[in-house]
């Protein structure tokens, strides 16, 4: 099994509430995340979405519009870096974790734009608990 993405609930400990206010109703949040073929998350949707199908619809713009897109390497306080993905001014895909190094995040995000674009997405929905 290569690079994918995977599409999940995101439920939140028993001290915080399972559901966030999302519109009208109380919903769970729904999200993904690209793993690599050894289950290393290498980033993840920057937003959580309402349904499975507006999550999928939100990868699949990621897609396909990766050429529109502008990468930000950013400092996460003193000593860290991250990277985040825009796509008109909106902030679609983040880095999973931090990096002593400007330049191994520089890397870690060009590697996910190479990989994301040639990547289907799964049908399989998994519950993950944060």
């Amino acid at each position: 099994m290569g690079f994918r993405f995977q599409i999940f609930l995101v439920h939140r400990a028993s001290t915080q509430p399972a559901a966030y206010a999302l519109g009208p109703a109380q919903v769970t949040p729904i999200s993904w995340r690209f793993l690599s073929s050894n289950n290393r998350s290498l980033g993840q949707s920057a937003d959580v979405f309402t349904d499975v199908e507006s999550c999928r619809d939100a990868i699949h713009r990621l897609q396909s519009r990766l050429i529109d897109s502008d990468v930000y390497t950013l400092r996460d306080g003193r000593a860290q870096w991250s990277w985040s993905i825009r796509i008109d001014d909106l902030e679609v895909a983040v880095s999973t974790r931090r990096y002593q190094r400007r330049a191994e995040a520089e890397h870690a995000s060009s590697t996910f734009m190479d990989l994301v674009g040639q990547t289907s997405v799964s049908d399989e929905l998994r519950v993950v608990r944060f």
